[in-house]
């Protein structure tokens, strides 16, 4: 079964509108638990100039219906029904031709947070290799007619149906995620790039160096960190590292620290008795009423009311462990 029965889902009309700013930058929000999304959209036969643009998040272009181009960075890519094409999302790119009956592409957009971030194997950096072209290299797609697109086209139609059906639970979103890890995987597996990295190359020796930084913040999380000392820990001068950072994780180093402290002192409020006062300073926040703050925006609540919440569960759970009494059970 091909791609195309996608074409019979509920479209939307494609539309930048407002969302790029005045640096070009795209910007379409993605659930920051679960940073992924897919849009079947349709384009106009005669599009206007769309402007250009980048953003932080990664993209698969998948054109369902209809053939034209896209331009990225110096190349222009023509493209036809059942091309898949990753896009280099931090050069300048957009669709400037697409014509035929109907003008239809479906967009996987994910942080790379959601498969490789601080704390993650080695292993897991190869299947975000193919968004880090080599330089000089010509963009990655993997044609229609290929004999390797068959696995992909199963691994994404696998994929957008698992998301289109919905992906709120918990259960339903790690679904998905196992199906976008074997889109990457298929992809990789075909684009030839991935067959270049081993235990030594560069980008995987850089996994390995931000997984000893993720255990280095963790068991410092009560210390003051600053970009240039924990960019030390990684022989990095600050800027490289900043940049570096925002590309692995999809945040910035002070948000993803934060993020840290704050789940790190969720974890103390459910397993200990300090006081709140030593949680905060346990984690790093020498200003308590900033920590409330903080947590009450992670977690939307405060941490009073998530230490109430975790008792009154043991309460709950205990009181029913205990041995229920009937009428006959009384003398």
């Amino acid at each position: 079964m091909g791609l195309d029965v996608l074409l019979k889902q509920p479209l939307e009309p494609f539309t930048l509108g407002q969302a790029v700013d005045s640096n070009r930058n795209f910007r379409f929000p993605l659930d920051p638990d679960f940073p992924l999304a897919i849009r079947l959209l349709t384009y106009s036969s005669a599009p206007p100039p769309y402007p250009l643009n980048w953003h932080e998040r990664l993209e698969i272009f998948v054109p369902l219906a209809g053939h034209g181009v896209v331009a990225m960075g110096n190349d222009a890519l023509s493209f036809g029904p059942g091309d898949v094409i990753v896009v280099d999302n931090q050069a300048l790119h957009g669709i400037v031709e697409f014509q035929g009956s109907r003008c239809v592409g479906m967009m996987i957009y994910f942080m790379p947070s959601l498969v490789c971030g601080l704390g993650s194997a080695p292993c897991d950096s190869v299947l975000l290799t193919t968004f880090h072209r080599p330089p000089r290299s010509k963009p990655a797609i993997i044609r229609a007619n290929d004999r390797s697109s068959a696995s992909l086209h199963n691994a994404i139609l696998r994929l957008a149906r698992c998301y289109l059906a919905g992906a709120r639970e918990p259960l339903a979103q790690a679904k998905c995620k196992m199906h976008l890890l074997e889109v990457l995987y298929a992809f990789a597996s075909v684009s030839g790039w991935a067959d270049t990295v081993s235990l030594g190359h560069p980008r995987t020796q850089g996994a390995r160096r931000i997984r000893q930084l993720h255990e280095y913040l963790l068991a410092n999380l009560s210390e003051k960190l600053s970009v240039p000392a924990v960019a030390s820990v990684l022989g990095m001068s600050r800027s490289s590292f900043v940049r570096y950072f925002k590309r692995v994780t999809g945040q910035t180093f002070v948000e993803h620290l934060t993020q840290m402290r704050l789940e790190r002192a969720l974890q103390l409020l459910r397993e200990t008795d300090l006081c709140i006062a030593d949680v905060s300073n346990a984690v790093g926040f020498s200003d308590q009423s900033y920590f409330d703050k903080t947590f009450r925006r992670l977690f939307k609540q405060s941490p009073r009311e998530a230490r109430r919440a975790t008792s009154s569960a043991v309460e709950g759970h205990k009181s029913d462990d205990q041995p229920k009494r009937f009428e006959s059970d009384r003398v």
